[in-house]
C-alpha cells in the first residue's frame, strides 16, 4: 500500500483568507503513519516537515526543495522532534541500528540548505523515544529525553543497583549546536522521572516533569543556568499522577499545563511563575473530560489551549473525542471556562489531535483530524 503525507499550507490569518490555503503533498510514497510527522516554520515563514518512512529512515522536506534523509545508512529513527529557532531548524531523534545501543542524535540546518553532520548527544543513559527540543534565534538549543539506565548506589538510586531506573536527561548548546555541555540528569535526587515538557522563556530553557519521591508524585521545574548546565529540579505541586504535560512562555515567564489524576478522577491544572513564585490553577469541572491530546500557544499575556477529549462520565455523552478550547488573558494565572470548539450535532462525529498556532495578526488558528460517518 502506498502512503503519502499531505499538509494544507497557506495563509494562517483570519478565517476569511482560509480559502487561499493550498494542499502540499510532502511525500511521494513510503510514508510511515506510525511515526508522527513534525512541522516547524522559521521566523521568515519557511515550513519544514520531518517524517518517517517504511524502512525506518527520518526524512525532511521543504516545499521548494527535494526530500533529504537525516538518518545514516542502516539506522532507524524513533521519537523524532523538529523545531525552528529563528531561521535555524533542528531535528533530534532516537537513533537505532543493529548491534549498537540506542542514541539521541541531532542535526541542524543553519543556512545554505545543508544539514550539519549528526551529533551524538548521548547513549549512556539508555535513551528512549521520549524526546523534547527547544531553542532560540541566538543559538541556544536544548534537548531533553527519558532514559532508563541503572543508577549507581549512592547516586540517588531509585531501584536496586543494576536495574533500570527512569530519569530525565538533558544537554545544552549556546552556539547553534556546534559545541555542547555535559549530559545532566535533571531528576537527580528523586526516585523516578517520566513525562517532560520543554520551553524557552526570558532567554532560558525551562523543563517541567512529573517525578516520584517517597511514594508521592510531584510536578517539578528546572531551568538552564548561566553556563551549559541546569539548576536543580524543584517541586511546584504534589499531584496524584500526570498523564499529559505541555509548556510555553507567557508574559515572559514559564507556564505549564498538565492533566492529572486524583483518586480515579481527572483534573486539569496549570502553574505560572510570577515574582519567583508559582501560582497554580485548577480548571473548574475539568473532571468531566477524559483528555487524549492537547496543544498550547501564547503571545504576551494571551494564552490559548485546545484539547481533544471524551466524557469522563459514561452516561454524559457519546464516548467520542471532540475538540475543546479555553484561553487566558493574564499569562495563565486564570482561565476562561472550557467550551466546545464547535457544535457537534451527531454522535458519530469525532475530532482528534488538535493543534493551535498564531497567525501574523495574532489570531489563533486550529487544525485537527476530523472523522464523520466512517
Amino acid at each position: 500500500m502506498v502512503r503519502s503525507l499531505m499538509l494544507a499550507a497557506g495563509l494562517i490569518v483570519s478565517p476569511l483568507l482560509l480559502a487561499e490555503v493550498s494542499e502540499w503533498r510532502v511525500s511521494s510514497d513510503s510514508f510511515n503513519p506510525q511515526q508522527t510527522p513534525r512541522l516547524a516554520v522559521t521566523r521568515s515563514g519557511r515550513p519544514y516537515v520531518a517524517y518517517g518512512d517504511q524502512t525506518g529512515r527520518l526524512l525532511v522536506r521543504h516545499p521548494d526543495a527535494s526530500t533529504q534523509i537525516l538518518t545514516e545508512p542502516r539506522a532507524r529513527a524513533a521519537g523524532a522532534v523538529l523545531d525552528a529557532c529563528g531561521e535555524h531548524i533542528y531535528a533530534a531523534w532516537l537513533d537505532g541500528r543493529p548491534g549498537e545501543p540506542p542514541a539521541v542524535k541531532l542535526r541542524a540546518l543553519q543556512g545554505g540548505g545543508a544539514w550539519s553532520p549528526p551529533v551524538l548527544l548521548d547513549a549512556v543513559s539508555r535513551p528512549l523515544p521520549r524526546i523534547r527540543l527547544a531553542g532560540d534565534a541566538e543559538g541556544q538549543v536544548s534537548v531533553v529525553w527519558l532514559g532508563d539506565a541503572p543508577i549507581a548506589a549512592g547516586a540517588g538510586a531509585s531501584a536496586p543497583d543494576g536495574t533500570s531506573s527512569y530519569h530525565l536527561y538533558a544537554r545544552r548548546s549556546r552556539d547553534g549546536g556546534q559545541s555542547w555541555g555535559d549530559v545532566q540528569r535533571l531528576t537527580a535526587g528523586f526516585d523516578l522521572g517520566f513525562w517532560p515538557a520543554l520551553s524557552m522563556a526570558a532567554g532560558r530553557a525551562h523543563v517541567f516533569a512529573d517525578v516520584r519521591q517517597a511514594g508521592e508524585t510531584l510536578v517539578v521545574h528546572a531551568q538552564s543556568d548561566d553556563a551549559l548546565g541546569w539548576t536543580a529540579a524543584e517541586p511546584i505541586k504534589t499531584v496524584g499522577g500526570v498523564l499529559l504535560i505541555a509548556a510555553t512562555e507567557a508574559h515572559e515567564e514559564p507556564l505549564v499545563v498538565w492533566l492529572g489524576t486524583y483518586g480515579g478522577q481527572y483534573r486539569l491544572e496549570s502553574a505560572a511563575r510570577r515574582d519567583g513564585e508559582w501560582k497554580t490553577y485548577d480548571f473548574p469541572e475539568s473532571d468531566r473530560y477524559d483528555i487524549g491530546s492537547m496543544d498550547l500557544v501564547a503571545r504576551g499575556e494571551h494564552v490559548y489551549r485546545v484539547f481533544s477529549a471524551r466524557s469522563a462520565r459514561q452516561t454524559d455523552q457519546s464516548r467520542k473525542n471532540h475538540v475543546f478550547f479555553t484561553r487566558s488573558s493574564d499569562g495563565g494565572l486564570s482561565w476562561e471556562p472550557i467550551r466546545p470548539f464547535r457544535r457537534y450535532p451527531f454522535d458519530t462525529t469525532q475530532a482528534n489531535f488538535p493543534q493551535i498556532a498564531l497567525g501574523p495578526d495574532e489570531r489563533p488558528v486550529v487544525a485537527w483530524n476530523d472523522y464523520r460517518n466512517l
